[in-house]
């Protein structure tokens, strides 16, 4: 079976559902290619700039996904930017839920699908075969345990 996820209705979630102060998160993402999403994130906030941050479907287990994500180091704005994107995973880190674990230093987030709340009950019976990225939306392909 199939599970499409567009990419509008997560650009939507994050607006109605991220509230850093004094700014607004937005997102747009893009697909580079089947494994490889591009997402440019932007803070509706003045000076800040937006940044373009390379997602990558590492691998996928019967319950786990390990993504992997890097973003472009400039000159001098560099520093800049790794302290926004500091920031914005410790901010991030309040609403990761059970089952995710974070590790900036290496760039990866791993999911643990049977432990996060509100998927671990589907995942008593599913299990993932494959995250693809299309033009418009995300594909999860899930079986039959």
């Amino acid at each position: 079976m199939n599970l499409t996820v567009f990419y509008s209705e997560i650009r939507d979630y994050v607006r109605e559902h991220c509230h850093i102060p004094m700014a607004k998160p937005d997102i747009t993402l893009s697909r580079l290619d089947d494994s490889s999403l591009n997402v440019k994130l932007a803070l509706d906030h003045f000076l800040s700039p937006s940044v373009d941050i390379k997602v990558h479907v590492e691998s996928c287990s019967d319950d786990e996904v390990l993504l992997s994500y890097d973003y472009p180091r400039i000159p001098i704005v560099g520093n800049i930017i790794d302290g926004l994107i500091a920031k914005f995973i410790e901010w991030l880190e309040r609403w990761i839920p059970k089952g995710v674990d974070v590790y900036p230093n290496e760039k990866k987030i791993r999911l643990h699908l049977s432990k996060i709340e509100g998927v671990d009950k589907a995942m008593d019976y599913l299990k993932l075969k494959s995250v693809i990225f299309q033009t418009n939306d995300i594909n999860i392909s899930l079986g039959l345990k």
